[in-house]
């Protein structure tokens, strides 16, 4: 994965990419959505 520039904003698919986890999961934690479990 690219770094990125200082002071920019990561995107959704870097933090998902990042954690591991799809886009879609990334995005409901990200807003707080239902259906998200801790990790094991």
């Amino acid at each position: 994965m690219p770094e990125q520039s200082p002071g920019s904003r990561p995107t959704l698919e870097a933090v998902a990419a990042r954690a591991g986890v799809s886009r879609a999961t990334a995005s409901r934690v990200v807003n707080g959505g239902d259906g998200v479990r801790k990790p094991l």
